[in-house]
């Protein structure tokens, strides 16, 4: 894909992580909270089963919703980007 197109999901991570910091730390903001794991959300729910969130057994911050969310994402962005690459180049 286009370097806009990264620039543009680079935009959306930063953007989650920003209301994520907004929502957990400065406001404490359920409503922020919320749009950050919106924002976020592909590895959000890769990143659940990892969580207080999304499984009582754990004892990791919650903040470490985020980075592994990011990585996830990135990493799905980018498999998605390979595949159209390769579409748009078989036609």
């Amino acid at each position: 894909m286009k370097r806009k197109y990264w620039w543009i999901f680079g935009a959306i991570q930063l953007l989650g992580l920003l209301s994520a910091i907004e929502g957990l730390l400065l406001l404490e903001d359920p409503v922020m909270f919320g749009l950050s794991l919106l924002l976020l959300l592909p590895g959000t729910l890769v990143s659940f089963p990892l969580s207080t969130l999304g499984h009582v057994g754990t004892h990791w911050p919650i903040w470490t919703v985020y980075p592994i969310a990011v990585i996830a994402n990135v990493l799905l962005f980018a498999v998605a980007s390979s595949l159209v690459a390769r579409v748009r180049k078989s036609k």
